[in-house]
């Protein structure tokens, strides 16, 4: 599942989606791409979810820093939470290299400004 904001073209996410999952799943035949577009990430996320009853979620922890965690807890606790399923969080490995780092930090950036096609993360509902 991809989410991203309403109005991204759906066509060319689910492309962009499959240059990178295709290499990974060889023959594998059983999978769907759900790119769902929503304001607002956690509820989009469990529209998904609603939609297609999975027995697993797996997702990324995400990158979220600040009094905000302290206060309304990360999108992977909320999403864990309120699921009717399993779900696995699964953190991302990052090495020391400042290069890395600093790529990173420009993503969220980007996010925060508006830059990119994921959508918002600062409402919480």
């Amino acid at each position: 599942m991809r989410l991203v904001k309403p109005g991204t073209d759906r066509t060319i996410e689910e492309s962009e989606m499959r240059k990178i999952i295709n290499p990974l799943i060889g023959n594998f035949k059983n999978l769907t791409i759900d790119i769902a577009q929503s304001e607002e990430v956690t509820s989009g996320i469990h529209n998904s979810i609603g939609r297609h009853k999975p027995d697993l979620v797996i997702m990324g922890v995400s990158h979220e820093w600040g009094i905000r965690n302290v206060l309304f807890a990360t999108i992977t606790d909320i999403v864990a939470d309120r699921a009717d399923c399993s779900v696995l969080m699964v953190r991302r490995y990052i090495t020391e290299d400042w290069k890395l780092k600093a790529t990173e930090r420009f993503k969220r950036v980007k996010e925060q400004l508006g830059m990119s096609t994921s959508p918002d993360t600062g409402r919480i509902k």
